[in-house]
């Protein structure tokens, strides 16, 4: 049960940095610099510690290692084609709490505190990209986060059937950089279009 999840997780996955991708070649999308930087570093550290918490189980690891590649792909193509809104304030605050969790991350030999600590700086890194989404000031679509929303709730269902137990740890990735990360930015988009202005 828990391999066709896993499949159907990164299937769902595969199919939202599809349609991102898509969006950002045609210039349909701006995203904010600092929550793509800190997801790119973040997810990268992530990808390794989640792997540590689960055990490397395949079912638990395909997609964390899905959305890493599609990160990288997505950060570096809207680096070369300028597609990052400019930093502000909001940007600046959101890199100096993530580089103090970071350190904290890098300073304990702890793989599940280090797991929780990563999932707060992720969660932090969103706060500008919903900012920005309210402000109008970057420009998105609800339904590659939708999806990946999905597979998110697919995952934290793979760690909770997962025939040899579970330990909360296991559940921050999911639930915290999924369903709330994500949930959060499918609300800013959703607000967006229909109340919010684009500049």
């Amino acid at each position: 049960m828990t391999g066709l999840l896993s499949v159907a997780a990164g299937l769902l996955e595969l199919a939202s940095t599809s349609i991102y991708i898509r969006r950002l070649v045609q210039g349909k999308t701006i995203l904010n610099t600092t929550t793509w930087l800190v997801a790119l570093i973040t997810m990268t550290m992530n990808t390794v510690s989640y792997i540590m918490v689960v055990h490397a189980e395949l079912a638990e690891i395909l997609l964390p290692i899905l959305i890493n590649i599609g990160i990288i792909i997505i950060f570096f193509y809207a680096l070369l084609k300028g597609r990052f809104a400019k930093i502000d304030l909001v940007d600046t605050v959101v890199l100096g709490l993530s580089l103090v969790i970071g350190v904290i991350w890098k300073t304990t030999n702890n793989a599940e505190l280090a797991n929780v600590a990563l999932q707060v700086v992720l969660l932090i890194s969103l706060v500008p990209m919903v900012v920005g989404l309210i402000k109008g000031t970057l420009r998105d679509h609800h339904l590659p986060w939708v999806l990946s929303w999905l597979a998110y709730l697919l995952q934290t269902i793979i760690v909770l059937l997962d025939s040899s137990g579970w330990h909360w740890s296991e559940l921050a990735f999911p639930v915290g950089n999924g369903l709330i990360g994500n949930g959060a930015i499918v609300l800013a988009v959703l607000w967006q279009q229909r109340y919010g202005k684009q500049e």
